[in-house]
């Protein structure tokens, strides 16, 4: 992602698009990362709460 903006940013940069465009890139970026990680964060957040064994009663119920 880093790379993909430093390069968006140097032909910006050549085309002279001006400082408006450079805070457009990199603030567009700085979204798409947030979203990134929000989304990984509430993710792992929810594989923690769900149980990844049964619980000891559940199991003695199931055995025959």
């Amino acid at each position: 992602m880093s790379l993909g903006t430093a390069a968006i940013l140097v032909a910006v940069q050549i085309m002279g698009l001006g400082a408006h465009a450079m805070l457009g890139v990199t603030g567009g970026s700085a979204i798409i990362i947030a979203v990134v990680l929000a989304t990984s964060g509430l993710g792992a957040r929810w594989d923690a709460r769900t149980p990844s064994a049964p619980k000891p009663a559940a199991a003695a119920r199931e055995k025959p």
